[in-house]
């Protein structure tokens, strides 16, 4: 990890963030104390890295473009989408 001065870094903030992107964690320092640290943020494939080791996500394994390929179906311009889906909720209460 870098540490560096709040005048290194006022004077090349741009640098710092661009190394922050590529993955490094940056210390800011005043007067020998930390005061600032910046760290890359975590990506969409990061979290969900996280969620498969925790057992909460399994990953996809097929094609959404080819299963929806495969698929066999029509579109219904004559249906109403959420009268349809108010008459499916009606129908589920007892």
């Amino acid at each position: 990890m870098e540490r560096i001065g709040v005048t290194e870094f006022k004077d090349h903030a741009a640098d710092y963030l661009d190394k922050t992107l590529a993955g490094e964690t940056i210390e800011v320092i005043e007067n020998g104390r930390t005061v600032a640290r910046l760290v890359p943020v975590p990506g969409p494939s990061a979290i969900l890295a996280e969620w498969v080791a925790q057992g909460r996500a399994i990953p996809a394994t097929g094609n959404l473009r080819q299963l929806l390929a495969e698929m066999e179906t029509e579109p219904y311009d004559d249906v109403n989408v959420t009268e349809e889906l108010i008459r499916m909720r009606e129908e589920e209460r007892f």
